[in-house]
């Protein structure tokens, strides 16, 4: 590495260094702020805000917490995976700095009296560990309550969503099989399958007969990829993988779209 990438490395870098300097300068305020409370269980409330912070962190990063929210660019997007990271990183930084400041402020009581903090002091004190306790009560609500057995099948079942409102628009004869859905168009999409267009991942979404539906989720270099979803009337070769669990679904990756693929 070159001193003039290692200088662009350091300038790049100092606002990010100031903003984690200022950000411990506020955990300090806020810890010491809250030690203003008289009862000292109080004083543990942001490390215990921040272990649940933590917690919850680690599950958003690895995708087992995972909301409608994050679909914007398909269940690979790594939105969730962000949030998660930043939830870790402000979680460690929390907790370091808050259980530096309770062991330096334990011993240093142990050797002078402790100093009466103003009313109004503790008014403040009170209303952020209340705020505290409500983020720390969300966080749990979120990881004690989310539904983790159906991760597995959250792409699944927005897929089989696309399909059946295809089928169904086809049926009514409002689509007919020259129907191609972009994805800019999703707002166009008036049913329960709106979310479903909204929070995956495609291109287009379009018939290749009357008993296929096609998500075509676009290219990379010479490969094409997407889902087919079938009313269940057709069955496709095992150069198309079938998702396990379901009779109807199909992935597809290759150098050419489904359409010029004979079956």
């Amino acid at each position: 590495m070159s001193a003039a990438e290692i200088i662009d490395i350091v300038i790049i870098s100092i606002p990010f260094i100031g903003l984690i300097i200022l950000g411990c300068i506020l955990l300090v305020r806020l810890q010491k702020l809250v030690m203003k409370l008289d009862k000292k269980i109080f004083h543990f409330v942001p490390v215990i805000f921040y272990a649940i912070q933590f917690i919850y962190g680690i599950l958003r990063a690895n995708g087992i917490i995972i909301y409608y929210s994050d679909m914007n660019g398909g269940f690979d997007s790594p939105e969730w995976q962000e949030d998660g990271m930043i939830c870790c990183f402000l979680s460690i930084l929390g907790l370091i700095v808050s259980t530096v400041i309770l062991i330096t402020a334990y011993f240093r009581n142990k050797k002078s009296p402790v100093v009466t903090a103003k009313k109004s002091t503790k008014i403040i004190a009170g209303i952020f560990t209340a705020f505290l306790v409500t983020f720390s009560g969300v966080y749990s609500y979120e990881i004690i309550s989310y539904p983790y057995g159906e991760n597995h099948d959250f792409q699944n079942q927005k897929l089989l969503a696309i399909g059946e409102y295809m089928f169904e628009e086809l049926d009514s004869g409002n689509f007919d099989l020259d129907k191609n859905i972009r994805h800019e168009d999703v707002e166009s999409v008036k049913s329960d399958a709106y979310d479903a267009f909204r929070y995956t991942r495609f291109e287009s979404v379009y018939f290749l007969d009357k008993h296929t539906v096609c998500i075509y989720e676009g290219g990379l270099f010479d490969s094409v990829k997407g889902y087919i979803v079938t009313d269940g009337e057709k069955e496709y070769p095992p150069k198309y993988n079938k998702i396990n669990g379901y009779d109807n679904l199909y992935s597809w990756s290759g150098e050419t779209l489904p359409e010029t693929i004979s079956n």
